[in-house]
């Protein structure tokens, strides 16, 4: 159990931080199964800012893993799944920032908070 008392579930050889994201997987693979979503991807890392050097220094990547990565009507949906508004931490709401602003030029990718 964590901080914020979530129990870890394991279903499908993943291991999901709690059973709101284990449930939202399975209604997610439901979703897939009738052809409502396609592409359903757990835990997708997207790199929010590469790697680079600083006067010689190594900074290391910043990478964002969402819950979830799926297609939906033609648009790329990355899910978070969260317990409320005490889980969105204040790392959490920054990299969510970084990610909004890296497509911020694409119509079509979409980033949703599922409570």
């Amino acid at each position: 159990m964590n901080k914020y008392n979530a129990v870890k579930k394991a279903i499908d050889g993943y291991t999901f931080d709690s059973k709101a994201e284990a449930n939202r997987y399975e209604q997610l693979l439901l979703n897939q199964k009738a052809g409502d979503i396609s592409g359903l991807e757990v835990h997708p890392r997207i790199e929010l800012q590469p790697a680079f050097l600083f006067h010689g220094e190594k900074v290391r990547s910043i990478v964002y893993v969402a819950d979830f990565k799926y297609q939906d009507e033609g648009y790329t949906v990355y899910e978070d799944v969260k317990g409320g508004r005490a889980t969105q931490t204040s790392e959490f709401k920054l990299k969510a920032k970084l990610l909004k602003w890296k497509f911020r030029d694409d119509p079509k990718t979409l980033f949703v908070v599922v409570e």
